[in-house]
């Protein structure tokens, strides 16, 4: 797994914290090439999507993408919508 700065895992720790005082159950898992194999084994109601890219060009773009692709819901920026 990459390693995040101090301040980001932080962040995603307080996310993480508010979103289980919210009531909801929360998992920690990292975007990579192999998240729709993983999430295809947990079952989410929604992604929140704090994933900075993966990969080289347009990386913002995959995580999204795959999110997309598999009908999961998610939270973050759409990949593209024709007008």
């Amino acid at each position: 797994m990459k390693q995040v700065a101090p301040e980001a895992d932080a962040t995603l720790h307080a996310i993480g914290q508010a979103l289980r005082e919210g009531g909801h159950e929360v998992l920690f898992m990292p975007s990579g090439l192999d998240l729709p194999q993983r999430l295809a084994v947990e079952f989410v109601d929604l992604v929140f999507n704090l994933s900075t890219g993966v990969g080289g060009g347009s990386r913002q773009t995959l995580v999204p993408a795959m999110l997309e692709a598999m009908g999961v819901a998610f939270t973050g920026s759409i990949v593209w919508r024709a007008p």
